[in-house]
């Protein structure tokens, strides 16, 4: 058996396609009470909602304000082996790279190699508010580094975690990192 499904006609009158255009070209004037919202299905991809703090060396706990945290493909450790890197002196490579991004001038060349090492590795970043959150939307579920880089006074806290990105929403509270300081 046949089923025919009637659909009623719509009570908007679009108006005819311009028929002076050339082959190829779709030209149509839409009223402007008419409006088109484009919706991206996001529905097999992840939110990643971040609240980073810091605590500073007499305990104080403060959020991570205006800074970038990226979602890597590989452990930041890893990242700076494979770049041939070698530590600063009686650092670690991860240490080093703190060095780097505190003393920019005295580790110039170690700095620029890191980041760019880094910068391949990037999937997803974003930047905190002045709150200590961020969030990044339609991320690809998978397993990535948590990275990201704080100064604090003489010293900076590094966060390398490694997360797991489901579909849907994913909270990541980051605990309260002690800054490493750095004696003057």
């Amino acid at each position: 058996t046949d089923t025919t499904t009637q659909i009623p006609d719509s009570d908007t009158d679009l108006p005819p396609i311009n028929s002076n255009i050339a082959d190829g070209q779709n030209e149509q004037n839409i009223p402007t009470d008419q409006r088109t919202e484009v919706i991206e299905n996001n529905a097999d991809k992840g939110k990643v909602e971040i609240d980073a703090k810091i605590t500073d060396k007499d305990g104080n706990i403060s959020p991570v304000e205006d800074e970038k945290f990226y979602l890597l493909e590989k452990d930041l450790e890893v990242i700076l082996r494979e770049a041939k890197l070698q530590p600063i002196q009686n650092q670690t490579l991860v240490n080093s790279f703190g060095l780097s991004v505190i003393y920019p001038d005295k580790y110039k060349a170690f700095n620029e190699k890191a980041l760019e090492a880094i910068e391949k590795s990037v999937k997803y970043d974003t930047l905190t508010t002045g709150s200590g959150k961020a969030e990044i939307r339609g991320v690809e579920p998978k397993n990535y580094y948590l990275f990201g880089i704080h100064k604090v006074g003489n010293g900076f806290a590094i966060w390398n975690s490694s997360v797991n990105i489901k579909a849907g929403d994913n909270k990541l509270n980051i605990q309260p990192k002690r800054a490493n300081e750095i004696p003057q």
